[in-house]
């Protein structure tokens, strides 16, 4: 079934974007371990997703190590207003993880660059609609310009993206940011019909569980290869620049992580913590993670060796294995749904293609695919390079 139902706008040109009086709002880097506790404290109400707030605490102070592991740097700030006192006061808080990107531009080899992904902005009920996120908006653009570009040149900077996951609509279209894709494959698993384990002998003939970091690394190893491979093979046949947040383990440990952390408090059944992330079965591979916060499994990404098929109908029965590999793992967590974005399809499967198929096995559970109102991906270019494209833009992704 396709909903083309859509709350999605078109974004309001960047020209009226206001002056900042830079004498009266300053953007700082917050360092200070108990400035930084205050600022989740405050924005605990918007983003704990049912965790208490120590709960909440520990999973930031969580979050930022696993990033740091991997080599991600994540740094907090805060948007200041200076009182009639002198006094700078926060008025708005927002986060930003730079993590490795792969940009192409035609007649040259694929470099690496840097991206920049917001997360947490939050402004406190006191202090909605005074614009003070706008103007933290247009402050964090131009601290991000040159944010971690030590050691860059300026063809890598002018290559480098910005990326978040809008909850409000095009409101970042205010900023020159563009909205990238935002269909989704959902899934609503029937509880009413019989109880299914998730043991591996429920899976679907062939499919093999994934929990190992190891091998799951050499698989998005096997992504990123691809990725670079038809960003360079498109960029030389069409002419426009393209650039992609790297798929390196680090992005999907966060999120594996942020599920087992998660799992002890807000899962309801009598497992402790997730363990499986994915699947795989002949050429084709899914991982995935838990959010019991959202009430949700999303699938992160589904990766194709096509040199394992014949045709698109082969690659399809195996998506949909691992699809149903997937339900079993969301009904292990009693999660009512499984989202699946389709910018994290294999390229060339289409996702009424999905649909189609997945409607057609037997016993299925109700599926849509629909523009999803939130989580938007939307990106603009950290440098000059105004016609770079951000590609491979899925859930992988998402910060």
């Amino acid at each position: 079934m396709t909903n083309t139902n859509t709350s999605v706008t078109t974004p309001v040109s960047s020209s009226s974007l206001p002056t900042v009086d830079h004498s009266k709002y300053r953007l700082v880097e917050l360092t200070d371990i108990k400035e930084i506790e205050q600022c989740h404290t405050r924005n605990y109400v918007e983003w704990a997703g049912g965790l208490t707030v120590d709960q909440y605490l520990q999973r930031e102070k969580g979050v930022f190590a696993i990033l740091a592991k991997y080599g991600f740097s994540l740094t907090y700030w805060a948007l200041q207003e200076k009182s009639d006192s002198g006094d700078w006061i926060t008025v708005s808080a927002c986060e930003s993880v730079c993590r490795p990107a792969l940009y192409k531009v035609k007649g040259k080899p694929v470099n690496d660059t840097i991206s920049h992904s917001i997360g947490s902005v939050f402004t406190p009920k006191e202090n909605r609609g005074k614009g003070y996120a706008k103007i933290m908006m247009i402050l964090l653009a131009e601290r991000l310009h040159s944010w971690k570009t030590e050691g860059l040149s300026e063809e890598q900077i002018n290559n480098s993206i910005i990326a978040l996951w809008s909850d409000v609509g095009l409101f970042y279209g205010l900023f020159g940011y563009e909205l990238t894709d935002a269909e989704e494959i959902k899934i609503s698993p029937d509880y009413k019909s019989e109880t299914v384990s998730g043991s591996a002998a429920s899976i679907p003939e062939g499919v093999e569980l994934l929990s190992s970091s190891e091998e799951i690394a050499k698989l998005v190893a096997q992504d990123e290869a691809y990725m670079v491979k038809r960003i360079d093979e498109q960029t030389e046949q069409d002419g426009s620049p393209r650039a992609i947040i790297a798929p390196r383990a680090g992005v999907f440990e966060h999120t594996f992580w942020r599920s087992r952390y998660i799992g002890r408090y807000l899962n309801k059944t009598d497992e402790k913590e997730p363990s499986v992330f994915g699947a795989r079965v002949n050429g084709s591979w899914m991982l995935w993670n838990q959010d019991y916060g959202s009430k949700k499994l999303y699938g992160q990404r589904i990766f194709t060796d096509r040199s394992k098929y014949t045709s698109n109908e082969e690659i399809v029965r195996d998506i949909i294995k691992l699809i149903q590999a997937a339900v079993i793992e969301t009904k292990k967590w009693n999660l009512p749904y499984l989202c699946i974005w389709t910018s994290d399809l294999p390229e060339g499967i289409d996702g009424d293609a999905i649909v189609s198929a997945y409607e057609s096995t037997a016993n299925p559970e109700p599926i849509v695919k629909w523009q999803r109102p939130g989580s938007l991906p939307m990106y603009h270019t950290s440098g000059t390079r105004k016609n770079l494209k951000w590609v491979f833009d899925g859930k992988y992704a998402w910060f």
